[in-house]
């Protein structure tokens, strides 16, 4: 797969901030089922266009083991003082 100069560039952006914000100072991995919730600075363009890659860089950053394990998933625009804000919760198993 080939990815543009400007999706690796904000990649690249994003994890700084991670970094910078200390955000995944002692996380560890989802490791099964969560959900998602993901908040967007309205601009233009699609709402659903940019919910890959929120969960693409989820699992590159180490907050999720597998994107794939999605279950939930919640978008919408509101406020996201940094363009976006991803929320995620394991997802219990009840036996």
């Amino acid at each position: 797969m080939y990815l543009n100069e400007k999706y690796r560039r904000w990649k690249a952006d994003a994890g700084d901030l991670l970094m910078v914000l200390h955000q995944l100072r002692g996380v560890n991995p989802i490791a099964g089922p969560f959900s998602a919730e993901i908040v967007l600075r309205k601009v233009r363009g699609d709402l659903d266009n940019r919910v890959k890659a929120l969960l693409d860089a989820a699992q590159a950053f180490g907050m999720v083991e597998n994107d794939k394990d999605c279950e939930d998933l919640r978008v919408r625009y509101g406020e996201a003082p940094h363009g976006c804000r991803l929320i995620l919760r394991e997802v219990s198993r009840e036996t």
